[in-house]
């Protein structure tokens, strides 16, 4: 059991607004399903000293990103956005620093969702990913991070992973799926046959980024070398 500080909202309390503001932003709605996501490998966040592209993300990943929490921690999300997926765009003020992006996310957020927050903690029952005996057989990046899992070929591969990475992967993964499956698409329950049902940490101490492939099926991860 982990005690965990979690963002709820609607929020009982108001955050204080950053200061720092993106000079041109937008956050629109996409009319896509999880299933058309996954199958064009639609997702993806680009963050640059002068730009944020985000593609295919839930409300719960953008405030995850904006607080530099994982997404498992955002707690009592609206029925109204539950399951929705947006793309966003912002531009960086010239002379920024990059560390700033995430008070520039938290406004944004607030401003379009009138989102504000309160933090808690709670009790919670987790996964720890650990390393198993002998040698890792995980092959040593060569590229830069952020880590990215993506299909190639017959294959979900992921490169330029860390652990760390990886962990908060396998818990986005139940969360994008348990919100799939309360829609009221038909089938849509069947994703919790093979969802990871709670937050992954890491507990591996591998240290480094690995390319490896990740293949997973409705009885959950296949293949991990």
């Amino acid at each position: 059991m982990t005690r965990l500080p979690l963002v709820l909202f609607p929020a009982l309390l108001l955050a204080q607004a950053p200061q720092s503001r993106f000079e041109v932003a937008s956050v629109k709605p996409l009319d896509a399903t999880l299933a058309d996501l996954l199958r064009t490998n639609y997702r993806s966040v680009s963050i640059t000293d002068s730009r944020v592209d985000l593609k295919g993300q839930t409300l719960p990943e953008l405030i995850a990103l904006a607080w530099n929490i994982t997404q498992d921690r955002v707690m009592n999300v609206p029925d109204s956005v539950r399951g929705l997926f947006f793309d966003g765009q912002a531009l960086v003020p010239q002379g920024a620093s990059k560390g700033a992006i995430p008070e520039m996310m938290q406004a944004l957020l607030e401003d379009r969702f009138r989102l504000s927050i309160h933090t808690a903690e709670e009790t919670r029952s987790m996964y720890r990913m650990t390393a198993g005996k002998g040698t890792a057989k995980l092959h040593p990046s060569t590229a830069e991070g952020p880590g990215k899992c993506a299909v190639e070929g017959d294959h979900r591969m992921c490169r330029a992973m860390t652990m760390a990475e990886f962990a908060t992967t396998l818990s986005q993964i139940g969360q994008i799926g348990r919100a799939a499956a309360d829609s009221p698409a038909p089938g849509a329950a069947a994703i919790l046959e093979w969802i990871i049902d709670r937050p992954v940490e890491d507990g591996t101490g591998l240290q480094g980024r690995f390319d490896f492939p990740f293949d997973y099926n409705r009885v959950g991860p296949k293949n991990v070398h």
